[in-house]
């Protein structure tokens, strides 16, 4: 299932391209407030971004309200800290190329069962993404700043 704003015409021409038929492929605009009961019927979530220079610094919401919903993820690489947690809370696979030998080692790793615990990676979630815990960072890092 693709829960996209794009246009779902592209997405099944895509797929076609694939040899995938457009009855094998489930495409959903939805809203904001639609979006996790769509999660909730998914085993994974993909999403990737294109690694540009801004990304470098940015954290993607769907990150943390996916593994919220302790779904396991297929990411890439080279944005923000997405590597390191889906590494730290093994919430996932990340992809390092856009190429077909990574799409089908992910698969591979998918295939043979490589087991993710949904209730670590809502854990995980929760220890990085809470409010509580970035109130103690950035209580840590201004005393710091202020003790200099």
């Amino acid at each position: 299932m693709f829960i996209s704003p794009h246009r779902h015409d592209e997405i099944i021409a895509a797929g076609a391209k694939h040899n995938l038929a457009a009855n094998k492929i489930i495409t959903k605009k939805a809203s904001r407030k639609e979006v996790p009961l769509l999660l909730s019927l998914s085993n994974f979530s993909v999403f990737f971004i294109k690694p540009c220079y801004s990304k470098q610094s940015s954290s993607p919401t769907k990150h943390g309200e996916i593994m919220a919903m302790g779904i396991p993820l297929i990411t890439n690489s080279g944005v923000g800290d997405v590597q390191a947690i889906v590494e730290q809370y093994h919430s996932g696979i990340v992809i390092n190329e856009f190429t077909k030998e990574a799409y089908e080692t992910a698969a591979l790793k998918i295939a043979t069962g490589n087991n993710w615990n949904s209730t670590e990676i809502r854990k995980g979630a929760e220890e990085f993404y809470s409010l509580q815990s970035a109130i103690e960072k950035y209580n840590r890092i201004y005393g710091n700043i202020l003790q200099q």
